[in-house]
């Protein structure tokens, strides 16, 4: 088989009809009293993810529209919402009083490719 002939089939290869990446908008509504330091989400078969959608906090009662980047073109997303706050690296200062900060909520099975933007409460 010639060089052009081996591109050519590899260039059809590659033509069929590829998948297509959608980006997707879900609303998260903070309903706690604790900022939302990390927001996580992911395609609910997959394991979990480790992007922070959110890079700044989400205070309590405040609405954030996320950005989610999908390439599988999945519906079902799972999210889970930190309150504890990432610690400094540099600097360290032992707390006074430990304050009870609420434990990771997770939201799984999350439809996120709904006509309208789908709102994704944190509780």
């Amino acid at each position: 088989m010639s060089a052009s002939a081996l591109v050519l089939t590899v260039l059809a290869a590659m033509s069929g009809a590829p998948a297509q990446a959608r980006d997707r908008q879900v609303e998260v509504h903070n309903t706690t009293s604790f900022p939302v330091y990390t927001f996580y989400g992911w395609p609910q078969d997959f394991l979990p993810g480790t992007i922070n959608l959110a890079p700044l906090a989400i205070q309590p009662n405040e609405r954030r529209t996320i950005e989610i980047d999908d390439p599988y073109d999945k519906c079902m997303f799972s999210f889970i919402a930190e309150f504890q706050k990432p610690r400094d690296k540099q600097r360290i200062l032992p707390r006074l009083k430990p304050r009870k900060v609420p434990n990771p909520t997770w939201v799984r099975g999350f439809n996120v490719c709904a006509a309208q933007k789908p709102v994704v409460e944190v509780k």
